[in-house]
């Protein structure tokens, strides 16, 4: 993520906006501006933009981020599939998303419905015109889109269904090789979540927003995750 920024050009009015919507305590917000500190851009304070449903993890995340300096986060409650939220106003203004969406949540397309374009630009004209649910997990990737700006990156750890599944998932794949560049996507272990109570089958998607210019997508795969 933090090379994805090096090639963009900022200032101490104009510093990058680095943005997890789906925050939990604030690790991938944390990690990002420690690794930022040690590149030695202290000087330029990247501006950190969290939002999770939950009070419990927003306060979390505030105090996470403050045990690291970092006393100006921008972390509130607030649901990032609907509108109202704080976050509306960082529509297409995000340099980077980090993230890791909840999986398996499902929501109605009537609830979903009342959103603008500019919300779900892939999945709205699918909203309008069904009445089934649709898993989180996609709407999210919709919604990351939403809020990059153009040339921002998005880096999302997503279940293995969105990259191979049929279906819906298939259709917001087209959607988005269509308006996107994808730039890599990397297979992870099963047990790499297991201490988090889960084994669900995940991958790190790597994502520009700017027209495919059928470059080469990097394919990988970890076999391990370094420790048993």
């Amino acid at each position: 993520g933090i090379y994805s920024l090096k090639s963009r050009k900022f200032t101490l009015k104009t510093p990058p906006v680095v943005c997890d919507p789906s925050c939990g305590v604030g690790s991938f917000l944390a990690q990002f501006y420690r690794k930022w500190a040690i590149t030695k851009q202290k000087a330029i304070h990247p501006v950190l933009v969290g939002q999770d449903k939950v009070d419990r993890m927003a306060r979390l995340s505030l105090l996470n981020l403050a045990l690291f300096g970092i006393a100006e986060a921008k972390v509130s409650r607030g649901n990032s599939l609907l509108t109202g939220s704080p976050l509306d106003a960082y529509i297409e203004k995000c340099d980077l998303i980090l993230t890791n969406p909840p999986f398996g949540a499902k929501f109605s397309c009537a609830d979903l419905s009342k959103q603008q374009r500019e919300f779900f630009p892939n999945l709205f004209d699918y909203i309008q015109n069904r009445e089934s649910d649709i898993y989180s997990e996609l709407l999210f990737l919709d919604r990351y889109f939403s809020l990059l700006k153009p040339g921002g990156v998005l880096l999302a750890v997503l279940p293995d269904s969105v990259i191979s599944s049929a279906g819906l998932p298939a259709y917001l794949r087209e959607k988005i090789q269509e308006q996107f560049t994808i730039t890599s996507i990397t297979e992870l272990p099963a047990v790499t979540f297991a201490q988090a109570g889960t084994r669900t089958k995940t991958c790190i998607l790597e994502a520009e927003k700017r027209k495919s210019n059928n470059s080469v997508v990097f394919m990988s795969k970890a076999l391990c995750i370094g420790y048993e």
